[in-house]
């Protein structure tokens, strides 16, 4: 009857939060149930069957009102995050890495916005998320190709401090042995692909290389003094 349409109209657009995203058209329909609840209190039961058809209308344009008006505010929002996303993507370079499928996500947010003008809110939402996904992903994507590129690069440096070290085993310190151990813990994590880690330990084993070097360099040299001037002394000795 007229009465059970008016509640089951209100308990749907409760249901959708009318009276937060449709305030007004929802304020109408529960104002006319309750004139239909007096006029029927009041025997008044033509009037009030009419007040009940006329709430059920009410609070049903609220409902629908407000999954328009939700539908909106979630494309709104998801506009909003694939724009975030847009711009992590290129600051990671993407747009340059992957250019297909940084254009691919562009058209789908074009696809979004226009529909979006055209009140499709719901295909405005979804084009929205993949674009969300595809920029999110290249990120990723292009984050993990820079790192790998810079634990290339720590890489081949450690190999060049590595190179430098070579005919100077008798001088061999402490310093070279924390380096070998930074340098095979690098080569697992590259191994792994775990290359933010690769390039730390890298460029610490290159750092211990170096340092390493030095000592032993320092090494080599006083080693060289002492062997000259005992050619000095053994020259002298043979003179006299």
């Amino acid at each position: 009857d007229a009465q059970q349409q008016a509640r089951t109209a209100r308990e749907q657009a409760e249901s959708v939060q009318s009276d937060r995203y449709a305030a007004e058209l929802y304020r109408q329909g529960v104002e006319a149930q309750k004139e239909a609840e007096q006029q029927s209190q009041a025997h008044a039961y033509r009037t009030a069957i009419q007040r009940y058809w006329r709430a059920s209308e009410l609070l049903t344009e609220a409902a629908i009102a407000a999954q328009r008006e939700r539908s909106r505010l979630e494309a709104a929002a998801a506009r909003q995050r694939a724009e975030e996303a847009q711009r992590a993507a290129e600051q990671t370079g993407a747009q340059k890495r992957f250019a297909n499928d940084f254009s691919q996500a562009a058209h789908l947010v074009e696809q979004a916005a226009q529909n979006e003008k055209q009140q499709g809110f719901a295909q405005a939402l979804g084009s929205y998320q993949q674009a969300t996904e595809l920029w999110n992903r290249l990120t990723k994507d292009a984050s993990r190709e820079t790192e790998k590129e810079k634990a290339e690069a720590a890489r081949a440096r450690i190999g060049e401090a590595r190179t430098k070290l070579s005919g100077l085993n008798e001088w061999r310190g402490a310093k070279w042995t924390e380096a070998e151990r930074h340098e095979a813990s690098a080569n697992e994590a590259w191994t792994a692909r775990r290359y933010t880690q690769a390039a730390e330990a890298y460029i610490r084993g290159t750092q211990c290389y170096e340092e390493a070097y030095t000592q032993a360099e320092e090494a080599w040299k006083t080693a060289e003094v002492e062997r000259q001037r005992r050619r000095a002394l053994d020259a002298r000795q043979q003179a006299g």
